[in-house]
């Protein structure tokens, strides 16, 4: 990790509109982004990796394994549980993501560090750290709140329904504002790029995309079921017990040497009792999700709640794998893949589909070279391949937002 107090500005930055200047670049992050571990993780890191070749960027944000080509200022950010964050009309995550004295600190180094421009990687992060008013800023909307919330809410019974539709009440409040304060906000979907122009603020689309291996390895003959999530995700958890105990009773019924493999950040401790349903294996927290896939037959994604795009069906489809979805979790699927997923929300019908799959390698492998046609387009350079004119644009404007830009509506 670089040192922090040079990159916020003791140094003298190089002059506004000096020949062949680089931008400066500051983003205001929550998580760890180095190591990868999760979806989040990957759409910040492809992002960054896109600008850092003509940015010079200075990530705010907790300790990380950050490139050494990119300076981090460390940020604290244990998380508040304090009752006035839940009691604050403002989102709770972003006020509980930083203490208060780091919400505080941080518009100072942003302003002391003359920056080109400023980008948010939450809706939630810029409605409690501004921006200096002479600098331009992006928002990343890997979600939109308010729908992710009340989508929550939809799924959970009584009591636990309450917290997600009060936020989704909240973020009614705050994220339009936050959007149209913006001088443009980055939607992953089509549905959400609309959804935020609804709000007169200035859109940018970029899907989720992941590293593509240039040569994909054929599923197995005698290959595993795959589910990859993140553990600590509630949607992700009831997907998975959804699928433990509602759908793979099924599977083992038709196949009783079927296999599911559960992988991710803390999926040991979000499935522990899953080990012990026949033919459920937990392998946790993996550095890279490329040889699980490499030798599974189907991957699966159970999701039904929850918001924006999930970027793990975009790796299954990277490795050429065929896929079972929920109606919900068939939304991040590109058009151009539909061929290749299969999709229901009956537990029933969901079990046939996996049968179906591991019973037929031929089929499958069919499949998979389909897939493989079009599998570049799910690259990050070809999801950002005009971000950085998007973001020199940007960094030039000043005052109030700018034009929306037309939002790019191709399959990818």
């Amino acid at each position: 990790m670089n040192n922090t107090s040079n990159a916020a500005g003791n140094s003298r930055p190089p002059e506004r509109g000096g020949p062949d200047r680089r931008l400066r670049v500051a983003v205001v992050t929550a998580e760890s982004t180095w190591p990868i571990r999760t979806g989040g993780h990957a759409r910040v890191a492809g992002i960054l990796t896109a600008l850092k070749s003509n940015c010079d960027l200075v990530i705010f944000g907790p300790k990380a394994d950050t490139p050494p080509d990119i300076d981090h200022i460390e940020v604290q950010v244990p998380f508040d549980r304090s009752a006035r964050n839940y009691l604050s009309l403002g989102p709770r995550l972003g006020r509980s993501a930083f203490k208060r004295s780091e919400r505080r600190r941080i518009p100072g180094l942003l302003a002391e560090g003359s920056f080109d421009l400023v980008i948010y990687t939450h809706s939630y992060l810029a409605a409690v750290i501004p921006a200096p008013a002479s600098t331009p800023s992006i928002v990343d909307f890997p979600n939109v709140e308010i729908d992710r919330q009340k989508s929550i809410a939809a799924k959970r019974r009584s009591v636990s329904a309450i917290l997600p539709r009060i936020e989704s009440w909240k973020a009614r409040i705050w994220e339009p504002r936050v959007a149209r304060r913006a001088h443009a906000n980055i939607a992953v979907s089509a549905a959400d790029a609309d959804r935020i122009a609804q709000w007169n603020a200035p859109t940018l689309l970029i899907p989720n995309a992941t590293d593509v291996p240039a040569n994909y390895v054929r599923s197995p003959d005698d290959g595993y079921v795959i589910y990859a999530c993140n553990g600590d995700y509630p949607p992700n958890k009831d997907a998975g017990d959804w699928l433990i105990n509602s759908v793979w009773p099924h599977v083992i019924t038709e196949l009783p040497h079927a296999r599911l493999v559960i992988v991710g950040r803390n999926t040991d401790k979000a499935f522990s009792r899953a080990r012990h349903q026949t033919g459920v294996s937990v392998a946790g927290t993996v550095d890279s999700l490329t040889p699980w896939l490499q030798d599974s037959a189907v991957a699966v994604a159970p999701v039904t709640a929850g918001g924006g795009s999930q970027l793990k069906i975009l790796e299954f489809l990277a490795h050429r794998r065929c896929v079972v979805t929920t109606e919900y979790s068939y939304r991040s699927v590109p058009e151009i893949f539909a061929d290749g997923v299969e999709r229901t929300d009956d537990a029933v019908q969901y079990a046939r589909s996996i049968v179906g799959l591991l019973s037929d390698a031929d089929r499958r492998h069919t499949i998979e070279t389909e897939i493989d046609i079009h599998a570049p387009t799910l690259d990050w350079g070809h999801a950002t391949r005009t971000l950085m004119h998007d973001v020199a644009q940007i960094a030039s404007s000043r005052g109030p937002g700018a034009e929306p830009r037309e939002v790019e509506r191709s399959a990818r």
